[in-house]
């Protein structure tokens, strides 16, 4: 069982090796590569980590920093206590991530629909025992040309298994889970997403984004939010503006952290969407309100991009156009509010945290797409 180390010797001094602690804005961030938790904390929280590191003894580190502050061991310690109270319970101190809630048990695809599918020398084998979800995907993945029709004849692929269990499904990523027991469209969700990580390569992924991406002038907007935001509305509408597609609801940043890879999947546009004025010159309507696929222009998938900005659209009919700067705080904070994850694979936050200090992130609120469209390319400009 996965537990909090207590706040003293060497379980304690291996939790912390986990955790690394990197300046945002006018934060630090504190994230656990092995549990993936983070919190944000100041100057005194970055101070309690170094001393903890020195010494892995809450006590100790009370009368250290104390002396270092010039402060009263009593005021010290509540605070020491209190700080290290809320980030156990935040799981900073945990040694391994905590197990998915309503976890289903693995059991190897036996029978059901697979679909191999493969880019450059990395392959991806999708075992379902769902047809539909299957059928699904195939729609999301076409404009890709990935799928093979045999196994691969080399190499080991890496492999999903799509699990029914209940009255959802459970996701595992060579055998390991991926998440609990999930509703169908959080299932596809999290293929989409494995599969995207498989073929760009595991190694080459700081962080998978729940956001859209397209490409204007050779450089990347990135859309992030909710699901129902607008992401796809706004990205597919800048498309039919002269953008080319780069990405759909999944973005992978590379871990340089100032560029991503193009995953051109078809646009998962919400119901209706398609029917407006704006959409009606390159989408064919009647088979996008039917799940059909549209016209957009793509990006090569795995290609990878330059990064301009992190955009977070919100559309209303009666929002005011307005376009406000956000902090990298924020942006981080909304990023994983919304589905946003730093890679099981490649595990440092750093990438992800340099591409938010070192490129904007804007709120783009709107009720007008030819404002939104011009906004978008001023960020791009420069």
């Amino acid at each position: 069982m996965v537990t909090p180390a207590d706040p003293s010797g060497a379980a304690f001094a291996g939790a912390l090796a986990h955790v690394e602690c990197l300046p945002l804005g006018d934060s630090v961030i504190a994230h656990n590569r092995e549990s993936g938790a983070m919190v944000a904390t100041n100057a005194f929280g970055a101070m309690l980590i170094d001393h903890l590191r020195a010494t892995p003894d809450a006590a100790a580190v009370v009368r250290t920093i104390a002396a270092t502050l010039d402060q009263p061991e009593a005021a010290v310690r509540g605070a020491v206590e209190a700080t290290l109270a809320r980030w156990s319970a935040d799981g900073i101190f945990l040694t391994a991530q905590r197990p998915f809630p309503t976890a289903a048990p693995y059991r190897p695809v036996a029978a059901g629909t697979t679909r191999h599918l493969s880019l450059d020398a990395r392959a991806v084998t999708v075992a379902s025992e769902d047809a539909t979800l299957v059928e699904d995907l195939d729609r999301a993945l076409a404009p890709l040309g990935l799928e093979q029709e045999r196994p691969f004849a080399s190499g080991r692929p890496l492999r999903l298994d799509v699990l029914q269990a209940g009255a959802g499904y459970g996701v595992f990523r060579n055998g390991a889970p991926v998440w609990g027991v999930a509703s169908y469209e959080l299932t596809r969700f999290h293929l989409l997403r494995e599969i995207m990580d498989g073929l760009i390569g595991p190694e080459r992924v700081a962080a998978q984004l729940h956001a859209s991406a397209v490409s204007l002038a050779g450089r990347a907007l990135i859309f992030s939010g909710a699901s129902g935001s607008g992401k796809s509305t706004l990205a597919t509408v800048l498309v039919g503006e002269g953008a080319v597609q780069a990405a759909d609801d999944h973005v992978a940043l590379a871990t340089e952290g100032h560029r991503l890879f193009a995953f051109p999947t078809r646009p998962n546009l919400k119901p209706g969407a398609a029917a407006l004025p704006e959409l009606r010159a390159f989408v064919e309507v009647a088979g996008a309100e039917a799940g059909g696929d549209r016209t957009a222009p793509r990006v090569p998938v795995g290609t990878a991009l330059d990064l301009a900005a992190f955009v977070f659209p919100s559309y209303a009919p009666d929002a005011e156009n307005m376009r406000v700067r956000l902090t990298p705080e924020a942006a981080l904070r909304e990023l994983i509010q919304t589905g946003s994850r730093v890679s099981r694979t490649t595990r440092s936050i750093a990438p992800l945290l340099a591409a938010l200090e070192n490129r904007p992130s804007w709120r783009l609120t709107y009720r007008d797409s030819a404002f939104a469209c011009n906004e978008c390319r001023a960020l791009v400009a420069g």
